[in-house]
């Protein structure tokens, strides 16, 4: 029974947070620095740093 209340809570859909109902506009410098150059600094610095760990 816990279980399955626990289960409930987990899965409610949050009412309160706004949604995005237009595409992201890529025109604007933060929108290109926040997904597209972050996400691949991020993948590019993860993968050099375990090739660096798995070389030593």
């Amino acid at each position: 029974m816990n279980l399955l209340l626990l289960l409930f809570y987990l899965l409610q859909i949050p009412q309160d947070i706004p949604h995005q109902t237009e595409p992201v506009d890529f025109r604007q410098w933060e929108n290109i620095l926040l997904y597209l150059v972050t996400p691949l600094l991020l993948a590019a610095l993860y993968f050099f740093y375990f090739r660096k760990r798995n070389k030593r």
